[in-house]
């Protein structure tokens, strides 16, 4: 797929498709890749994603970790890379904050 079409068309069945096989992917893991599929984003941002109201903060953030390992795995899957899709690490400006982006090599293959 080439991105300048926009993700619309990569997206529209709620998955990836690759090498004619396709993948389906929750919403929220949808809007996690469209939310950092240009640069790195503050992993707090895909815990306000995901976050629902009624659980604790430790119930969200396993949720949070759970969205990622299943995105990364699904994208493994479909791809047969062994390396992450979605990579979580310090933030380059402030090593007291994580962020989220994508692995550029397998995002490229994908795109």
């Amino acid at each position: 797929f080439c991105l300048s079409r926009g993700l619309g068309d990569v997206y529209k069945r709620q998955g990836i498709r690759f090498k004619n096989k396709f993948i389906e992917l929750e919403e929220l893991s949808i809007a996690i890749i469209r939310m950092v599929e240009r640069e790195e984003a503050e992993l707090s941002k895909v815990y306000d994603l995901v976050k629902k109201n009624h659980l604790s903060k430790i119930q969200n953030e396993r949720i949070k970790n759970q969205f990622i390992d299943q995105i990364n795995m699904k994208l493994s899957v479909l791809t047969g890379e062994k390396e992450d899709f979605l990579i979580v690490s310090k933030s380059s400006f402030d090593k007291r904050y994580k962020t989220i982006s994508i692995n550029k090599s397998i995002f490229g293959k994908l795109f």
